[in-house]
């Protein structure tokens, strides 16, 4: 696994590693000017130099950051900061739809179940109560879950 504790050490892997950093982002930005759709290279390009301004601000001195990074960097390390931004809030609403559709089918699927069931002339059949019962609390147990981590509207 990736040791990101390494990177930030003053010793000969480090210095290694962030070679190694760079040799990537320069082979990701070859990779990037083979891109046909100019629209597309441009916002490339733009986050990867997003992601490149955050690194080199984790990764230089203090004392070097003032004069270091440029105007360009900063706009696209907003922009990308941006985008990630927009990404995490597309994945929780996403998240939302899927437990809704979760518990309609859920919800489905009990109704089938108990449709296919013959109907029980015994008002104290237990089977079927805690099948019942067990199915309400998975479906109340989903619902807090997902309460509970901020899924729902």
């Amino acid at each position: 696994a990736f040791d990101e504790q390494e990177m930030f050490r003053e010793s000969t892997e480090a210095k290694q590693l962030k070679r190694q950093f760079k040799s990537v982002f320069q082979n990701i930005t070859d990779v990037i000017n083979c891109v046909q759709c100019q629209k597309c290279r441009l916002h490339a390009k733009l986050h990867v130099l997003g992601v490149g301004t955050a690194l080199k601000i984790l990764l230089l001195p203090d004392h070097h950051l003032t004069t270091a990074i440029s105007r360009d960097e900063i706009v696209g390390l907003f922009n990308t900061l941006g985008k990630l931004s927009e990404s995490i809030g597309l994945a929780q609403k996403l998240t939302t739809m899927y437990w809704k559709d979760y518990r309609k089918q859920q919800a489905s699927e009990a109704a089938e179940e108990a449709a296919r069931r013959p109907a029980s002339r015994d008002p104290n059949d237990v089977a079927a109560l805690d099948k019942l019962r067990t199915l309400c609390a998975s479906v109340r147990e989903t619902q807090t879950l997902a309460d509970d981590a901020g899924l729902l509207d």
